[in-house]
């Protein structure tokens, strides 16, 4: 027969002893790095023989005594995520083995990065790869989860544009099309092409209308006040009629409660003995263009799904996602994209995570 006494020594029916080792010693040089809503832990490794992991403990007090994770041994770092904004944590790590846990390391202390103020500029970029090389009919199904809304709740007035596809028709003119917040003074939609500054390329849809430009480069666009809000909508791209100077692309967004279809506008895009149609490899992308009268307010909160994306009736072969690295910065900026049955979100906000780092989604 073969017990074990409290102090770990193994005693044989022979009465033969075998000493085990069980003494385990305290993790030591617990140190951090703190980042967005997250806490990076890292310490020594422990040295002994019979170590089986590490015990993490947290809290918002100096004494902490939450156990909030368990990791096996080969690792000295631990990443907390999910934690609040500016905010002060209390960290600690034991090591243990079979027969014990060690005491505590000395507490550690970080505070979590405060909110970023008053930025502009794009946030999110998904891409899309359609069996074909260019197209005619490019539709969106997509999902707005809520208005836009300050920190604390209230509605937000900030121009934030849902850019649907930022591409090219026949080969060479580029267009973009999509929501935006604030056209001049309500909510609306807008659909640009560059390369002219001519109107005689736009038809304005009934309660429209027209805009040439050349602040971004030449331009003509035409855009719509349309009330959008909470629900799904079908957004379709479409050629629909050729002349001899071009051919006309329509933008109909239909909403989803409703059924309700409506018209946005069309433009006339010059013939190219280069090439025909909406190329594919291109994308979606959101942008926070301007703050409403509080430059130091933090990002709005904006949760967007683009549930289904179709280029002449096929879905993406292939879908990857960028984040704008330059205004944000590549670990910190609170906005994420994931990606789950292929649907994209877009979580814009003060408190968003990043989910997925730049990286091809499927």
């Amino acid at each position: 027969m073969l017990g074990c006494s409290k102090n770990g020594t193994l005693t044989l029916n022979n009465n033969n002893l075998i000493n085990i080792d069980s003494s385990i010693t305290t993790p030591t040089g617990l140190r951090g790095n703190t980042g967005y809503r997250l806490d990076t832990l890292i310490w020594n490794n422990n040295l002994g023989s019979n170590l089986i992991g590490y015990k993490i403990y947290r809290d918002t007090i100096a004494s902490p005594s939450k156990l909030i994770a368990t990791i096996p041994k080969g690792t000295n770092m631990y990443i907390d995520t999910g934690l609040g904004i500016y905010k002060k944590y209390y960290y600690a790590v034991s090591a243990y083995n079979a027969y014990k846990e060690s005491p505590k390391s000395p507490v550690l202390s970080l505070i979590t990065d405060t909110i970023k103020l008053g930025q502009t500029g794009g946030l999110h970029y998904v891409n899309f790869d359609f069996p074909t090389n260019t197209f005619t009919n490019l539709t969106h199904t997509i999902t707005i989860k809520n208005l836009p809304t300050n920190w604390d709740g209230t509605l937000n007035n900030d121009g934030i544009y849902l850019q649907l596809y930022n591409a090219y028709i026949n080969d060479t003119i580029q267009f973009y099309y999509g929501f935006q917040t604030e056209l001049n003074g309500k909510k609306g939609f807008i659909f640009s092409r560059w390369s002219t500054r001519d109107l005689s390329n736009t038809q304005i849809a009934p309660g429209g209308w027209n805009e040439s430009g050349g602040y971004e480069g030449n331009f003509v666009g035409v855009r719509k006040w349309y009330d959008w809000g909470r629900g799904t909508y079908t957004i379709a791209l479409n050629l629909d009629s050729t002349d001899l100077v071009g051919d006309w692309y329509s933008v109909w967004v239909t909403n989803n409660q409703n059924n309700i279809r409506d018209y946005m506008g069309s433009l006339r895009f010059e013939k190219s003995s280069l090439g025909t149609g909406i190329k594919s490899g291109f994308g979606l992308w959101t942008e926070l263009y301007g703050k409403n009268g509080q430059p130091n307010t933090p990002l709005p909160n904006w949760n967007i799904s683009i549930d289904k994306v179709t280029a002449d009736g096929n879905l993406p072969s292939h879908c990857w996602s960028q984040y704008s690295e330059d205004v944000y910065g590549s670990v910190r900026m609170p906005t994420n994209i994931s990606s789950k049955n292929k649907i994209v979100y877009l979580d814009m906000g003060y408190d968003a995570l990043r989910l997925n780092p730049k990286s091809e989604l499927w």
